[in-house]
């Protein structure tokens, strides 16, 4: 959990380790420092991008890394949640600087996105219920399934690469895969939901037979990029 439950009996245990807890937080805010300096020593085009996504990226770690810490959370995991997102614009903004981007702005794309993005947030509870269902864990082996052989009889190659992960409707192109790793999040959400009783059995039986219909779609379109992806996810949420 990333919400630490405190006692009146764990109060002094838990101002002792409040120091540690700070120490995290900093670490957090140094490690992005840290990595600029790398990205200065990679691409100078790329460092002075990454620095104009480090303002607003500090200002968060300040903000949520505060709230968390007040409320007493894991704040090693939340180090951890803040590295990962640096690493990832570290990563992004050198590739950018290597190689040329083409992007095109949608306004219609973008509203889309905001409506998609609000309609989920209102869903968020019914779809916390819906997890709870035990056939909702066997429904979603079976939309994960059908990605895949959709993919596997109408998709198309966009990108001229060998890999058949977008279906067209009309004149709207959508990356499946995409699709595939939201319905893993859910899976997962739902194999482990608290109001279920799976034994340890059914949940390493259930999750490879997720993980081998995943390995075997991705293997048939020549998608192995999105599989990776998946199969840290995999590990993460059996051994983490």
């Amino acid at each position: 959990m990333f919400f630490k439950k405190t006692s009146s009996l764990e109060v002094e245990e838990t101002d002792t380790r409040s120091g540690k807890d700070a120490i995290w937080m900093i670490t957090s805010i140094l490690f992005t420092f840290l990595l600029g300096g790398f990205v200065f020593w990679k691409s100078m085009n790329a460092g002075i991008q990454y620095l104009t996504t480090l303002v607003p990226l500090l200002l968060v770690i300040a903000f949520s890394g505060t709230y968390f810490y007040n409320r007493s959370a894991d704040m090693r995991m939340f180090a951890a949640f803040t590295g990962l997102a640096a690493i990832g614009i570290a990563l992004q903004v050198i590739i950018d600087a290597q190689y040329q981007v083409i992007s095109q702005f949608s306004m219609v794309k973008y509203f889309a996105g905001l409506a998609i993005a609000i309609v989920l947030i209102l869903m968020y509870r019914l779809i916390r219920k819906a997890l709870n269902f035990n056939y909702t864990t066997y429904f979603l082996l079976v939309v994960a399934a059908c990605l895949y052989i959709a993919l596997l009889f109408f998709g198309k190659d966009t990108n001229g690469y060998g890999t058949t992960a977008w279906i067209k409707i009309g004149p709207v192109s959508l990356q499946l895969t995409d699709f595939a790793k939201i319905t893993a999040i859910l899976f997962y959400s739902s194999l482990f939901s608290a109001r279920k009783t799976y034994s340890n059995r059914s949940i390493l039986i259930l999750s490879s037979i997720f993980f081998i219909v995943n390995f075997i779609g991705s293997v048939l379109i020549h998608e192995l990029g999105s599989f990776y992806i998946l199969y840290f996810l995999h590990l993460s949420m059996l051994y983490i």
